[in-house]
């Protein structure tokens, strides 16, 4: 990416990333009728420390499909990053990942109890639900936005590609395609993100396909240099109790070819997107691989 497309990118994300705070902080601040301690756990799991990169998807996405970013599409964006925390929350719990900590700091459920952290993140859930109610009733293409959120989020996506994993672990069998695992717990929330947008605004069915295919690609290359990150930085004795990943069973050689793999599929739908839209802002995204 040229320096200054690149610029107006850093721009652009650093501009989206303030209105998601901005969005965040109101909703937070305007919890009644909970219990103090649910509040407090919400809070703590939703402020500090995150990219807002789920959000921030989907509001650039809006601009570039020409839509508008108003009080009801900032409400959007901030439900997916509740949805993510949520996810995030029950992630590290001791039944599933059993991580102390997240962004630096003990994870929620450390700071509040095991069975806290269920609840807080039931209640995050349950917040961007509320949300998401709230602005269907607004528009018809909010309506249509979350429901691909939510599908994307549930059974069919997110919890799916959460479930394989447990599967594989129960299993204690070895996987050489971890495209179905990622594609549920990565994949479908950037899809979600990119689709949603798209669905808001009433795009055409080929463009809605060609962003989902992108979100698709894009988050299986995103959970392998996640995946990667995380074996260069760890050390051996974690290397050998870590949970398989596409690169514990192929090598991290092999697993750089299948992440180059899917960003050039990415780059090629960009192809078919740019003859309608400006695409720097997907650019951006992709550029965040290198």
């Amino acid at each position: 990416m040229a320096k200054g497309k690149a610029n107006g990118f850093e721009k652009a994300i650093t501009i989206y990333k303030q209105k998601v705070e901005s969005g965040l902080d109101e909703i937070l601040n305007g919890l009644t009728n909970m219990p103090p301690r649910l509040v407090d756990g919400i809070k703590y799991a939703v402020v500090g420390g995150g990219k807002r990169l789920r959000p921030v998807m989907f509001l650039g996405t809006l601009k570039m499909l020409r839509g508008t970013i108003n009080p009801t599409t900032l409400k959007i964006a901030c439900a997916i990053e509740l949805i993510h925390s949520y996810s995030l929350v029950h992630d590290d719990l001791p039944c599933m990942d059993n991580d102390d900590y997240r962004r630096g700091k003990l994870s929620t459920h450390k700071m509040f109890g095991d069975a806290m952290g269920v609840l807080i993140g039931d209640g995050l859930l349950n917040l961007a639900c509320e949300i998401g109610l709230q602005v269907a009733g607004l528009h018809k293409g909010a309506a249509r936005a979350m429901e691909c959120i939510f599908g994307n989020a549930g059974g069919q996506g997110m919890i799916a590609g959460q479930v394989l994993d447990i599967l594989l672990d129960e299993g204690g069998v070895e996987c050489v395609d971890f495209e179905p695992i990622y594609m549920g717990k990565t994949s479908s929330l950037f899809c979600a993100c990119l689709v949603g947008a798209a669905q808001l605004v009433g795009a055409k069915p080929e463009v809605i396909e060609a962003l989902n295919s992108f979100g698709s690609h894009f988050g299986v290359a995103f959970q392998i240099k996640d995946d990667l990150e995380e074996y260069y930085n760890g050390t051996s004795s974690e290397r050998e109790i870590t949970k398989q990943s596409l690169v514990s069973v192929l090598g991290d050689e092999a697993a750089k070819q299948q992440m180059y793999s899917k960003i050039e599929k990415c780059k090629a739908l960009l192809g078919f997107l740019g003859e309608r839209y400006d695409t720097e802002f997907l650019h951006g995204l992709l550029a965040m691989m290198d």
